[in-house]
C-alpha cells in the first residue's frame, strides 16, 4: 500500500509540474527545399534538436519550447505567410533565415512585437526604421568585411594602394556588404578593382586570370 502511495504521489507530482510549465511559442522558416537548402535542411534539425534538448534539460524552468519550422522554399512570400500562420498559434519570437525574408519582416515584427534573430547578418536588419525588434546574434556582414578591409589597409606593404576583389552569392546576403565596403575603401586608400558573383556556369579560371591581370592581391568572399 504505501509503494502505491508513493507511485500516485510522484505521478501526480509529476503532472502538477508539467500542468505549470507555460509554453512559449518560437517560429523558424527557412529553406528545407529548394535554392541555399544545403544548409537550411540542417539549419532546421539544429534548431529542433535544440528545443527538444532545451525542454528536455529543463533549460528554461517553468517553461516549455514549442518550436514550430516550416519551409519556405528560399521564397519571401512563403516566408510571410508562415510568419502570420505562427503568430495565430502564438507565436511569441521568430527566426529567420534567408535576408530578403527577414528584411520585409521588420515592419511587421515592429507592429506585432515579436522579436526577430536569425541566420542573416544584414546590416540593414538593425538599422532604422522598424528596427525595435530585429537583432543579430553576431557582427553583421558589413561589419565583418569592413575589418578585413582595416587589416589589408594595416598590413599592406608597398606605396600603392592594395587591390581588392570580392567574391559575392549572387542575392541579398552576398550583395549586403558591397556597398560598405566600397565606401569604407575609398577611406582607407583601398581600390576595389571588381565585385563578381557566383552565378551558375562562372568561368573561375578565367575570372582569377583577370585579377592577376589587374594586380588583384586580396580576395574577400
Amino acid at each position: 500500500m504505501k509503494k502505491l502511495y508513493i507511485i500516485a504521489f510522484t505521478i501526480a507530482l509529476a503532472l502538477t509540474t508539467a500542468f505549470a510549465q507555460k509554453e512559449v511559442v518560437i517560429g523558424w522558416s527557412g529553406a528545407i527545399t529548394g535554392p541555399t537548402s544545403d544548409a537550411g535542411k540542417y539549419v532546421v534539425q539544429g534548431i529542433e534538436d535544440y528545443c527538444q534538448y532545451a525542454n528536455d534539460e529543463n533549460l528554461v524552468p517553468g517553461y516549455v519550447l514549442k518550436c514550430l519550422t516550416r519551409d519556405d522554399e528560399y521564397n519571401n512570400d512563403n516566408t510571410l505567410r508562415n510568419f502570420e500562420s505562427y503568430l495565430d498559434e502564438g507565436m511569441v519570437g521568430f527566426i529567420g533565415y534567408a535576408t530578403g525574408g527577414s528584411l520585409q519582416l521588420k515592419v511587421n515584427t515592429s507592429e506585432e512585437e515579436v522579436p526577430l534573430m536569425g541566420s542573416s547578418l544584414h546590416i540593414g536588419l538593425i538599422d532604422p526604421p522598424d528596427n525595435d525588434y530585429m537583432f543579430l546574434p553576431i557582427t553583421s556582414y558589413s561589419e565583418q568585411v569592413l575589418a578585413l578591409l582595416e587589416w589589408i589597409a594595416e598590413n599592406h606593404e608597398g606605396s600603392e594602394n592594395p587591390k581588392v576583389a570580392m567574391f559575392v552569392h549572387p542575392s541579398p546576403f552576398g550583395r549586403a556588404p558591397v556597398e560598405d565596403a566600397r565606401n569604407a575603401a575609398k577611406i582607407l586608400g583601398i581600390d576595389i578593382v571588381e565585385v563578381q558573383e557566383a552565378t551558375k556556369g562562372l568561368d573561375y579560371t578565367a575570372m582569377l586570370q583577370r585579377w592577376d591581370n589587374a594586380g588583384v592581391e586580396y580576395m574577400i568572399g
